[in-house]
């Protein structure tokens, strides 16, 4: 499942890994990771059902994963706003990703 972070959402596209999302704002950097997101998310329209149902289980190993893909996603989401103050950046984090389900 962490894989699927660093090959898809994280992919440009051009379907080539692109792991610094480049732009002069932080909100050009945002938006272009999250339409990644979705790009991701349409290509694997399956992969988005089981990160919902893996959210809400509460078998330790189960968390576990879903932990290292949740903190992988928000690095992802804070890389994006490396010009934007810490605290801004988490809670911009925290909130895309409570949206996004």
């Amino acid at each position: 499942m962490v894989d699927v972070v660093d090959n898809d959402l994280m992919t440009g596209p051009t379907g080539e890994a692109e792991h610094d999302i480049t732009g002069d704002e932080p909100g050009t950097r945002l938006r272009a990771a999250l339409r990644r997101v979705v790009r991701a998310y349409e290509r694997h329209p399956n992969f988005y059902r089981l990160v919902t149902v893996l959210d809400v289980r509460t078998d330790p190993a189960v968390g576990e994963v879903y932990a290292r893909f949740a903190s992988r996603f928000g690095d992802a989401l804070r890389d994006a706003l490396e010009d934007t103050a810490a605290d801004d950046a988490e809670a911009i984090a925290l909130m895309t990703s409570a949206l996004l389900g």
